[in-house]
C-alpha cells in the first residue's frame, strides 16, 4: 500500500510569498519603464533645486558679510584723493625738511627750471606741517656761501599768498660757485632752519 505524499510546508510559504509580489507589481503598475534612470554625461553634476534652495537659504541667514572687490576699492581712491587735495606735483620742486622735524618745505624758481646766475629771479614756497599747508607764518631767507663766509647782496621779500603757498621776491645769487639757501620758519619762540645747497 502507497502511502500519501504529505506537502513540504517551506515550499508552500515561498509558493506564497512570491504569489503575493506579483500581486503587488500588478496592482501598483510599475515597470522598469517606469522608474527614471539619470543620464550620464561629462560635464560638472548639477545641483538639485532642493539642494541649491538649501544652499541658498543658509547663506542669506549667515551674518558674515559678502566681499564686494569694486565697492571696497572705491573708499580708497577717495581718501586718496582727499589726502593729496590742494597738494602740487612736487616732482620739479626742492624739498626739505627742517633741523627739529616739525616743517617741510618745498621750493622752486618761478617761470625756470633752474637758479640763473647774477640775475634777478623769484621763488615760490610751499610750507607744510604734518603734510598739510600751513599758511599765516613768518619766514625769512638768506643765500649763504661757506667757502666765502658771506650771503647776497639783496634783501628779498616774502609774500603770504595763502594755503601754504608763500613768493620770494628779489633774490639774486651774483657770485659763481656753492651757495646754500637757508630758510627760516618761525613758530612762536621756536624757529627752525631748512637748508638747501646749490652750485652755481
Amino acid at each position: 500500500m502507497v502511502s500519501p505524499v504529505m506537502p513540504d510546508r517551506r515550499r508552500s510559504s515561498t509558493a506564497a510569498a512570491c504569489l503575493l509580489a506579483m500581486v503587488c507589481l500588478t496592482s501598483c503598475g510599475t515597470s522598469d519603464e517606469d522608474v527614471a534612470t539619470p543620464e550620464a554625461h561629462d560635464g560638472p553634476e548639477t545641483p538639485l533645486a532642493s539642494e541649491v534652495s538649501v544652499t541658498d537659504a543658509l547663506r542669506a541667514d549667515s551674518d558674515e558679510p559678502t566681499a564686494d572687490v569694486s565697492s571696497a576699492a572705491e573708499p580708497l581712491a577717495v581718501e586718496q584723493e582727499v589726502a593729496d587735495e590742494g597738494l602740487p606735483d612736487l616732482t620739479d620742486w626742492q624739498v626739505g625738511t627742517g633741523h627739529r622735524g616739525v616743517h617741510t618745505l618745498a621750493w622752486r624758481p618761478v617761470g625756470q627750471s633752474d637758479v640763473p646766475r647774477n640775475e634777478e629771479f623769484e621763488i615760490e614756497v610751499l610750507l607744510l606741517r604734518d603734510e598739510q599747508p600751513l599758511p599765516g607764518m613768518r619766514l625769512a631767507i638768506t643765500g649763504w656761501m661757506p667757502e666765502h663766509e658771506h650771503g647776497m647782496v639783496r634783501s628779498p621779500l616774502i609774500e603770504d599768498m595763502g594755503e601754504g603757498r608763500y613768493l620770494v621776491s628779489g633774490m639774486l645769487l651774483h657770485m659763481r660757485g656753492s651757495w646754500q639757501l637757508r630758510y627760516q620758519v618761525f613758530s612762536g619762540r621756536d624757529t627752525e632752519i631748512v637748508t638747501f645747497d646749490l652750485e652755481l
